[in-house]
């Protein structure tokens, strides 16, 4: 089954989709049980995802999009493949397994966020990681833009593996700038 909403979506209740969900603005206070959702505005979401390992959230929009995450759920797989714009995860801390950026001008994490696997191409853009966080394995950023760990004149830490067991982190291709510390 496929949900498509031309304009923007609101769930109250429980949203069971087997294939896909498409909108606009995407508002979840309710329970959405889709393998597909495919976002070409705003994602709010305070509610529940029933998640199997094949669950998607596409960011697909023109424009700035942002994403207001649930801090109990870990989203399986999260991508950001904007015609132009910027994308903001806002608010809350995101976690997530898998995130690919594959494209967006700017990609901003104005909170904390716990990645386990990212991955990115020459299309990324800049990204910023402005509260610290974590991505749990080895990492290279391929994008051309620019990487900001951190917000000048604050204190935050971001960690590549785990405290006993760090990981590499590289980036080639742009400048990098780190405030606070990276472990």
């Amino acid at each position: 089954d496929t949900v498509l909403a031309t304009g923007d979506l609101t769930n109250n209740g429980n949203l069971n989709a087997a294939t896909s969900v498409q909108a606009n603005n995407i508002t979840n206070s309710g329970s959405m049980n889709v393998v597909t959702t495919n976002v070409g505005g705003n994602l709010n979401d305070n509610g529940t995802w029933q998640q199997t390992d094949s669950t998607v959230i596409n960011f697909v929009g023109e424009g700035d999009q942002t994403f207001a995450p649930n801090t109990s759920t870990t989203y399986k797989t999260v991508n950001v493949n904007k015609t132009s714009g910027t994308f903001t995860a806002t608010t809350n801390l995101l976690q997530v397994g898998k995130l690919n950026l594959l494209s967006a001008s700017q990609t901003i994490f104005s909170q904390n966020v716990q990645i386990g696997t990212l991955s990115t191409n020459a299309n990324s853009g800049n990204i910023t990681f402005a509260k610290g966080g974590s991505i749990s394995t080895a990492t290279e950023i391929l994008s051309s833009g620019d990487v900001t760990f951190g917000t000048l004149g604050e204190d935050s830490t971001f960690i590549f593996g785990a405290e006993d067991s760090l990981v590499d982190f590289t980036h080639n291709a742009g400048k990098t700038f780190i405030y606070g510390t990276i472990e």
